[in-house]
């Protein structure tokens, strides 16, 4: 019977030192994730135009990076968002993320850039959002 309760014990501190780790582990940058799909911006949003379901399956939650023009840039709240141009009407919106050390986090309207992040899929605006983002 002792046997039981000090193997129960050591499992107990076992799981409590684990999940200790977890939540005290420090947030995971995107610098360090690795790429699934490089694209254009306009090849990005023209999947989502032409069947946002399929490009859920095929981009949603996935690491993208991608090629475009800046539209517009601006800082809130210390978060730096980006709206990059993909075609005549489309954007990318881009939300730089907090937890990586960016080269820099002003961008010139019209200046080309290679950013990755996290697909977030379409918004109700119909432009396509990446989360999580830093610059190639």
């Amino acid at each position: 019977m002792k046997k039981v309760i000090y193997a129960l014990l050591v499992l107990a501190l076992l799981g409590g030192a684990y999940g200790y780790y977890l939540w005290n582990k420090p947030p995971e940058s995107m610098a360090t994730k690795t790429v699934d799909n490089q694209l254009s911006t306009e090849e990005l949003y023209k999947a989502f135009q032409m069947d946002e379901q399929a490009a859920n399956s095929t981009y949603l939650g996935k690491i993208i990076a991608v090629q475009g023009v800046v539209q517009s840039s601006r800082t809130v709240d210390g978060t730096t968002k980006l709206e990059l141009q993909a075609g005549e009407e489309g954007v990318i919106f881009c939300e730089l993320d907090n937890n990586t050390q960016h080269k820099r986090t002003t961008f010139d309207p019209g200046s080309s850039i290679s950013i990755k992040g996290e697909c977030a899929g379409m918004d109700i605006d119909g432009s396509v959002m990446l989360s999580h983002c830093a610059e190639l």
